[in-house]
């Protein structure tokens, strides 16, 4: 099996949700993967609108999507990794650390200051192997589903 990385490479939305559709089989001991990307919240538009803005390193076999990195930053300073997925059929055999490495050495290129990251209670070790440790401030976050709307 041949994988090809590529950093900034284009996605089509029917490819994102396919991904997401082989990810919903993964119950982690917390969270069913639907509950972490939150991908029943977005509309087609919105994700439209997504895909154009987030930088995307990713993985391929025959160039079927199997993996991918989401980056969303302001493309100098801030990076903030969002997604980090590879189909469960091929978890366990590198290519999630490729692309955690592919990302990072992209981020270095660019000259960042900061790479944030949200990880799952108990998978910290895992991102701690890249140079990742626990951030000064702790991370807070508002909901669109937790605010009224008028």
């Amino acid at each position: 099996m041949k994988i090809t990385y590529k950093i900034n490479d284009k996605i089509s939305y029917q490819e994102l949700q396919n991904l997401f559709e082989e990810m919903d089989s993964i119950k982690g001991e917390l969270f069913w993967a639907r509950d972490i990307f939150h991908y029943s919240w977005r509309t087609k538009k919105q994700e439209l609108i997504a895909l154009k803005k987030s930088t995307f390193i990713t993985a391929r076999v025959d160039n079927k999507l199997i993996g991918l990195v989401r980056l969303v930053d302001d493309g100098v300073f801030d990076f903030y990794i969002s997604e980090v997925m590879v189909i469960p059929s091929l978890q366990g055999k590198g290519i999630g650390k490729e692309l955690m490495n592919k990302t990072i050495n992209y981020c270095k290129k660019v000259g960042f200051i900061k790479i944030f990251i949200s990880a799952l209670p108990g998978k910290e070790t895992y991102y701690q192997q890249f140079g990742f440790k626990p951030a000064m401030s702790q991370v807070l976050e508002i909901k669109f589903k937790d605010v009224k709307h008028d």
